[in-house]
């Protein structure tokens, strides 16, 4: 973030093609943190939805009922049917 500020202080003492330069370096610099935590969201999403069909697995394995798992793992009925016909396959 300091390179950013540096960037910020030095504006008013630039022509206007290299406060463009710095502006679009700005940008680029938003650009990738915005990049980077979407994809950490994201990778955080699916590791919770794979960590969900192990939990899913495991209980359908233990033989407990369809509708506790749902209310367990907050997930459809229709997403663990989903998960139990594609493991008797």
């Amino acid at each position: 973030m300091e390179k950013i500020s540096n960037i910020f202080d030095s504006l008013m003492y630039v022509n206007k093609e290299e406060e463009d330069e710095m502006w679009r370096q700005v940008g680029l610099a938003i650009a990738r943190k915005e990049g980077y935590y979407e994809g950490f969201l994201e990778g955080l999403a699916e590791a919770r939805c794979e960590e969900n069909q192990k939990i899913i697995k495991t209980a359908l394995q233990e033989n407990i009922d369809v509708e506790t798992i749902a209310d367990i793992t907050k997930v459809s009925v229709d997403e663990v049917l989903k998960i139990k016909d594609h493991l008797a396959k």
